[in-house]
């Protein structure tokens, strides 16, 4: 049953599904959750996620250990039951990731930059470079942001409706150019001139 759905599903289906799935959360999209998806064997996705890897149109973390938990919802005081999971963890490629993003209508959408390039698949830890402008939104909300600006560096958090998000960017004036570092809980950082 599950070969025959398999063959069914067309490939450009496979990369929106992963590539939606991406844009909501820029993590790996295990095989688990494609099966579930388009209700085939972890096994099928498996071999969808290794031939998807082989046309470049991404990359595997392969047989990956997870665990699923279950529970009873009308009997929470049961212990929860874990269950072993042997699966690949399957990364869409910046390619892959700027065609649906285009075809979706993100591109039309004011997504803020350091969020647009993790849906691009940038890391979390990367370079990125940015005109002065793009900086001068920090400087100019002060209700938003909070900035401490120097010759050395300063730091710079905002809090948005309950939750309170600390980026951490660091300013730094050389030459005439800003370089802009930002770190998040998550240890997501940037630098930007």
């Amino acid at each position: 049953m599950g070969e025959d759905l398999e063959r069914k599903i067309a490939p450009s289906e496979i990369l929106e599904f992963c590539s939606k799935k991406w844009f909501d959360n820029p993590a790996g999209i295990s095989a688990l959750d494609l099966a579930q998806h388009f209700q085939i064997t972890n096994e099928a996705a498996m071999r969808i996620f290794e031939s998807l890897n082989e046309l470049e149109d991404g990359t595997l973390n392969r047989n990956v250990k997870l665990y699923s938990a279950h529970f009873n919802p009308k009997n929470v005081s049961k212990s929860l039951n874990f269950k072993e999971e042997i699966t690949h963890i399957f990364f869409p490629s910046s390619k892959v990731l700027a065609t649906y993003y285009e075809k979706l209508g993100l591109l039309r959408q004011n997504i803020p930059e350091y969020e647009k390039r993790l849906k691009l698949g940038a890391g979390q830890v990367n370079q990125a470079y940015f005109e002065e402008e793009v900086l001068r939104k920090y400087f100019d909300h002060p209700e938003k942001y909070e900035v401490e600006d120097s010759e050395s560096g300063g730091i710079s958090s905002f809090s948005w409706r309950r939750n309170s998000i600390h980026l951490g960017p660091l300013f730094q004036k050389k030459v005439g150019e800003w370089q802009y570092c930002c770190g998040s809980h998550l240890q997501r950082s940037c630098r930007h001139v």
